[in-house]
């Protein structure tokens, strides 16, 4: 079990508010349920819930595991994003792309980062502090899409996914006409440093 996702668990623990103060009980209630089943390593524990900067919840789980997945869901139960979250995806490699100067705003140096990293012309429509003391930014790619970005200030980058229509939107099957969801993200796998994406 990886001691750095502990440690940020247990950190997110106390970070976290116990709800959001912009939206109803009820919602957050449903987003939390709604994650929860989604993820497939179950049962998962609630670290916390907070805004995404976007009118949405971000939902902080650990799987049975240990793994920390951060859940972006909509108060009406879309889940928008699901992935596993906690390795350096740039592997240390973005520390000389980040550019800290005395006096700048955090946040702003995370964007830049994020809109930096993306292989488009996007535009940061949002951004949030993510209860790690690190950043979730919004970039719209242009195209009717979103990147989801989650980035520290030393140039980590543990989350960017790109977001457009629900994970868990159902798939009509023409055969049955049942309904199946959208693929979901699989966890990394392997020792230390090894993630889903390399």
């Amino acid at each position: 079990m990886n001691t750095n996702i502990i440690t940020a668990a247990a950190f997110l623990a106390l970070a976290f508010s116990p709800s959001l103060a912009s939206a109803g009980q009820g919602s957050e209630d449903l987003a939390i349920g709604v994650c929860s089943d989604f993820n497939e390593y179950g049962p998962v524990e609630l670290i916390g819930v907070n805004d995404d900067g976007m009118g949405d919840y971000m939902v902080w789980l650990e799987d049975v595991d240990g793994y920390l997945w951060g859940c972006n869901v909509s108060e009406d139960g879309d889940i928008y994003a699901n992935v596993p979250m906690g390795l350096d995806l740039l592997e240390g490699e973005g520390a000389g792309l980040i550019n800290v100067s005395a006096g700048r705003n955090p946040a702003r140096v995370v964007e830049n980062f994020c809109a930096e990293i993306a292989e488009n012309d996007v535009e940061v429509v949002a951004s949030v502090e993510d209860g790690f003391g690190d950043y979730l930014v919004w970039l719209d790619n242009g195209d009717q899409t979103f990147t989801m970005c989650n980035a520290s200030l030393a140039g980590e980058l543990y989350a960017f996914e790109t977001v457009a229509m629900p994970l868990n939107a159902p798939v009509e099957v023409v055969e049955e006409d049942e309904s199946v969801s959208i693929g979901r993200p699989t966890r990394p796998t392997g020792g230390e440093g090894t993630t889903q994406f390399g």
